[in-house]
């Protein structure tokens, strides 16, 4: 699978917007002694440049830090993270309550031969059984992590889609567009419930070591 060998290295590009951040360097005994011995017209311009300088390094600096996060992923990256075999190493991680609902995340990494590291999450509302969400994300390297896919249940209107469960998958083109990578949903009947919801991700993202309750829904192909 040769698509995913450049994934660690990453296409990428600069979103940083330079702010108004400068390092002042000297002190306020030395721009006396500046202003007293050369006046103040000369004095004035030399911290002011100093400053210009720092900030210039800054941006050059914080503007690596948002290459090395701000990957691009093709359609074929994005396919073959999803038909990587995947096996998740904490299979008796414990559910985890938070204001208005419960939380599981589950930890997944690559086989045969493939070094890359997932985290699955499950969430379930504690008010509303509707209310479901199971996604999985990818965490590269040094990298910023990405969200391949969201289940969500029908408890919500997604633009057209009224109260339907739905599936949020990552796209190049929300990517390339700056948007949110999984903002693109489809509705879809192959699920109601959160067992439902993993149960398709299990399928449609090659994932083992996780059992899930045997459901009728969550059998229908990709």
């Amino acid at each position: 699978m040769g698509g995913l060998e450049h994934l660690s290295k990453g296409r990428s590009r600069d979103r940083h917007q330079p702010g108004g951040v400068a390092t002042v360097i000297g002190d306020n005994s030395a721009i006396a002694i500046w202003r007293s011995q050369l006046g103040d017209a000369i004095a004035s311009v030399v911290p002011a440049a100093m400053c210009r300088s720092a900030a210039q390094g800054a941006s050059r600096l914080h503007s690596k830090d948002a290459d090395m996060n701000s990957k691009l992923y093709s359609d074929q990256d994005l396919e073959d993270l999803r038909r990587m075999p995947k096996r998740v190493t904490n299979p008796g991680a414990r559910w985890s309550e938070k204001p208005g609902h419960k939380q599981r995340n589950l930890q997944a990494v690559g086989e045969q031969g493939h070094d890359a590291n997932f985290v699955v999450y499950l969430s379930q509302n504690l008010r509303d059984e509707r209310d479901v969400s199971c996604g999985i994300a990818y965490i590269p390297k040094g990298g910023r992590r990405l969200t391949l896919a969201r289940y969500n249940g029908p408890s919500h209107r997604h633009g057209v889609i009224a109260y339907r469960p739905h599936v949020h998958r990552a796209t190049a083109a929300a990517i390339a567009d700056g948007r949110k990578p999984e903002s693109q949903a489809t509705e879809t009947d192959r699920f109601e419930t959160l067992d439902g919801a993993l149960k398709c991700l299990i399928d449609d993202f090659v994932l083992r070591g996780v059992k899930v309750p045997q459901h009728e829904e969550g059998r229908l192909p990709l």
